[in-house]
């Protein structure tokens, strides 16, 4: 994957990301980069970041025996081809969300130097010109976080809303502003994205659902690159990232540098941004919090971010909020946040899914998304949601929670008190199992695999309520009850290409009865893949 990339010269972004981890390894007495030296190196990012035999097969494909720095700079440079601009000018990072106004988008976007007069123009997408187009004004503004030796974020985030849409419709649009310099005006490129639908049960919506996401530390990339590809194929509707979304942060100590585990390091999330707008740009891009996200009082997050509120239930920034899109109901909850009984957030997660149910004619489907997940038979997985969560998700018919935080996939059957509620069939018509669930509480999504290294090892036996799980390079067969050691993972395990268990999620929700999810690998989808339906009201 990594010699599958036009060859650009070296951006600016890259040279001060990979000259800031060329002083850590050398600080190492790392004077080249090997396997050795990049397992550290990600070690800084996740401190409970480790690499199997699998994993140091696939990064000594990459480097060997050692590479020089320049080396890893143009690989890194080779990911990225020429997405990323030095022009401080140049509009970049550009990323969609909804709003609380169903005729409305927000975009919002960076650069590095101040744009006067900032704006978005829009129209429809079938308008030849711009001519007739709508122009909003943007605010901007900046955040300051601790200053060391490293370069911190000085750029300008933008954000503004493009207003009156029509429903269901495609629109294009640009954003750009005064340059002062250069004196003149300053576009980004043309995109375009299809404004909210109309909340009806029977309107398809498609969801790309991914946690512990990052950039090329270790596989982040690839998600992109793949979800590029398939977005027409699966009629993408929004994208949803469960937490964990850049590894900026810096998650162990290194007292000679001065590094300590509340440090980030923000270029990565500039980094993250420019990675994703080739889907950010025209799809909504819709994030929850994670463990990572935290760092300096959660500045980059909720700064670089701005999700829809609804000030009636008391949602919170991008902590916990709600809303409908197409036949889903989705509500975002914080495990980062107090969840125990009379809290703000459980208040607020009852009135969502009070507000849901008695919605439900219109909008049958409701998605509860956490980082940390209720239910995972990784070892290691933290314990306690679903002694604050269950008991509420199966008195609201909860179909589906998506959560992340173990670098893993895992689907876990309807339970209660860890008992399963109901298995699913197999139907000839589906070839696919299908579970029909009403009031048995929902399916369990952990969809942790979308770019950050794995290493996780499964609980033996598998649990009863475990359905499919893979990770690590490898999809052990299902129900394995004996530990057959096979590169310290347990087993017995099928042998594939690590990256194979890298992947994200889709939700299709066809209708008011037939809901499809389906796990998809980054490479090759006979291995990191899984799908099945839920079937409710018929």
């Amino acid at each position: 994957i990594l010699l599958h990339f036009t060859i650009v010269s070296s951006s600016k972004l890259i040279d001060e990301i990979l000259s800031f981890y060329e002083i850590i390894l050398k600080e190492n007495n790392y004077n080249i980069v090997n396997v050795d030296a990049l397992i550290l190196l990600m070690s800084y990012f996740d401190s409970d970041s480790k690499c199997s035999l699998n994993c140091q097969k696939y990064l000594y494909d990459i480097v060997g025996e050692g590479i020089p720095f320049t080396k890893l700079n143009a690989l890194v440079d080779k990911l990225y081809g020429d997405q990323i601009s030095d022009d401080p000018f140049q509009p970049q990072e550009i990323h969609l969300s909804i709003t609380s106004d169903k005729n409305a988008m927000k975009v919002m976007w960076v650069t590095m130097e101040s744009l006067k007069e900032p704006f978005v123009e829009y129209s429809l997408a079938s308008e030849n010109d711009w001519k007739s187009s709508k122009r909003n004004v943007a605010i901007s503004y900046t955040y300051n976080v601790t200053e060391k030796w490293w370069p911190v974020f000085s750029g300008l985030i933008y954000e503004t809303d493009m207003i009156e849409l029509e429903t269901d419709t495609k629109y294009k649009y640009r954003v750009g502003g005064w340059d002062n310099v250069n004196h003149t005006i300053r576009y980004s490129d043309e995109f375009s994205f299809k404004s909210q639908p109309l909340n009806l049960p029977d309107r398809k919506t498609v969801v790309a659902t991914l946690a512990d996401h990052g950039t090329f530390m270790l596989f982040g990339f690839a998600t992109i690159n793949k979800l590029i590809e398939v977005q027409y194929n699966i009629d993408l509707d929004y994208v949803f990232v469960a937490g964990d979304l850049s590894y900026a942060g810096l998650d162990s100590a290194f007292k000679p540098l001065d590094i300590t585990k509340d440090d980030e390091f923000e270029h990565i999330w500039d980094l993250l941004f420019i990675q994703n707008q080739p889907i950010a740009a025209y799809y909504p891009w819709l994030v929850g919090d994670g463990n990572h996200e935290a760092f300096y009082n959660w500045t980059a997050f909720t700064n670089r971010y701005k999700m829809p509120q609804n000030s009636e239930i008391n949602s919170v920034g991008n902590f916990w909020y709600d809303y409908d899109y197409g036949n889903i109901h989705w509500v975002s909850i914080s495990s980062e946040h107090s969840l125990d009984s009379g809290s703000p957030q459980i208040e607020f997660l009852t009135n969502s899914l009070e507000n849901a149910v008695n919605n439900r004619a219109n909008v049958p489907w409701i998605v509860v998304s956490l980082h940390k997940p209720i239910y995972c038979s990784a070892e290691g997985t933290p314990g306690g949601f679903a002694d604050k969560l269950e008991d509420i998700l199966i008195k609201y018919d909860v179909d589906l929670t998506i959560a992340g935080h173990m670098h893993a996939y895992e689907r876990v059957h309807p339970v209660a008190d860890g008992i399963v509620t109901v298995y699913p069939t197999k139907k000839h018509i589906f070839s696919e199992d299908v579970y029909y669930s009403n009031s048995y509480g929902p399916v369990h999504i952990v969809q942790g695999n979308t770019g950050a290294m794995q290493f996780e090892s499964w609980t033996q036996p598998q649990p009863a309520w475990s359905a499919v799980r893979f990770a690590n390079g490898f999809h052990p067969p299902n129900k394995t009850s004996i530990a057959i050691d096979y590169d310290g993972l347990g087993g017995p395990l099928l042998p594939s290409n690590y990256t194979n268990t890298f992947g994200f999620g889709v939700i299709t929700a066809y209708n008011l009865t037939h809901l499809h999810y389906e796990a998809k690998a980054d490479t090759d989808e006979s291995v990191g893949t899984d799908s099945f339906w839920i079937v409710k009201r018929l």
